[in-house]
């Protein structure tokens, strides 16, 4: 009996609180609508960051360049003017003047070569790995 009165009692502070902070309609409306601003502009960056990786694929394959890995590192980070910079690993795989006209692409789409390291494999002189760091800026 004395379990189902604390049960009791403790859903109703439990409604008690949700109604107090819910009292207000106006300001709960309010932080909704934020809530989701936030959200709709998160996915917005989203896709605007997946369609610039999918481009910079699109162009390493039309470049016949194979790309083992790209990763983001950490979260974008936001700058003045309404813009984030994002830094991304890039594993690539080719040929040296298929890799130079696809860095120049990416180049050209806002990407900064921020650090760039060759590897020449001994059995195929022709193909060389590359370890690339890039950076590139988004509308936030």
């Amino acid at each position: 009996m004395a379990e189902e009165a604390d049960t009791k009692q403790m859903q109703l502070t439990q409604l008690m609180r949700f109604a107090n902070e819910h009292s207000d309609y106006k300001t709960y409306q309010i932080t909704l609508l934020d809530k989701q601003k936030k959200l709709e502009q998160q996915t917005e960056q989203n896709l605007s960051l997946n369609n610039r990786l999918q481009r910079l694929q699109k162009q390493a394959r039309a470049q016949s360049i194979h790309l083992n890995s790209m990763q983001m590192e950490g979260k974008p980070v936001a700058l003045q003017n309404g813009l984030q910079m994002q830094k991304l690993q890039i594993s690539a795989v080719g040929d040296f003047y298929s890799l130079l006209r696809w860095l120049r692409q990416a180049e050209r789409d806002g990407c900064k070569v921020k650090e760039l390291c060759l590897h020449s494999d001994m059995q195929a002189k022709e193909v060389l790995k590359m370890d690339i760091s890039l950076e590139f800026h988004t509308e936030n």
